[in-house]
């Protein structure tokens, strides 16, 4: 039972309070509470967002972004550039993307400069990857890149332009990697292409020009480690 006394002091009314409400509402002050922004598919915001909480895009963001964690649906958009430690993208990005960990997911896409540790791409990716662990092409996703650089390159979908693996390119039975090709160690597996001009790893210097040791493409379908 609680008692509330009107402001006259004329008398007290006894009120009922149901105990199991009390009790979930107590625990619920005293939870954290998950912290999380969304916008809403149908919605477009205008203008940059900072925090530290998780960002859900459902809608249209025009703006930059840095935040902890972002997850973009499927028919959600970013015009601007990311800076979070973990990105999901199963939407659009048009601006660059920095973060620890970033999945492409299939009916994502990534159109601009992308920096982080590790990279998964079931979906599409547009412009420059640089990952400073890995790079991960599953079947089905497709990079067009003007440069893409990590020390493992793990290939089982399509790359099209400059891959640069300073430890390992492994090229799966699906997977195809076309362009210039600068590796330490590659290892294709039976049905695997690789296709283009390839070099030796060396660790460039900005007044070092690289020369490609092969003057014509070539399917390569051997392992090498």
């Amino acid at each position: 039972m609680a008692f509330f006394k009107s402001s006259r002091k004329e008398k007290e009314v006894a009120i009922p309070v149901n105990n199991q409400t009390t009790e979930q509402t107590r625990m619920n002050e005293t939870a954290a509470p998950f912290k999380s922004t969304t916008v809403s598919e149908g919605i477009t915001v205008r203008g940059d967002m900072e925090g530290n909480d998780s960002v859900q895009i459902n809608g249209t963001l025009i703006g930059n972004l840095k935040v902890n964690e972002l997850t973009i649906g499927k028919k959600g958009a970013v015009q601007g550039n990311i800076i979070a430690k973990k990105v999901i993208n199963s939407g659009e990005v048009a601006g660059s993307i920095h973060c620890v960990n970033l999945d492409i997911m299939q009916s994502g896409k990534v159109n601009d400069t992308i920096h982080a540790k590790v990279v998964v791409i079931n979906g599409e990716a547009q412009g420059e990857i640089l990952a400073d662990t890995s790079v991960t092409v599953t079947k089905g996703g497709k990079a067009n890149v003007s440069v893409m650089r990590s020390k493992r390159i793990i290939v089982n979908g399509d790359i099209n332009g400059k891959v640069v693996a300073s430890e390992l390119l492994d090229v799966g039975s699906n997977g195809c990697v076309q362009g210039e090709i600068s590796v330490k160690n590659i290892k294709t597996e039976e049905g695997g292409k690789v296709i283009g001009t390839m070099a030796p790893y060396q660790d460039e210097q900005p007044t070092t020009k690289q020369i490609s040791v092969q003057d014509k493409e070539e399917v390569i379908d051997t392992e090498m480690i």
